[in-house]
């Protein structure tokens, strides 16, 4: 399970 990475991709897409 890779939740950090899901977590920072998503901070990504929001601040794109």
């Amino acid at each position: 399970s890779r939740s950090v990475e899901d977590m920072k991709l998503s901070s990504l897409c929001v601040l794109m």
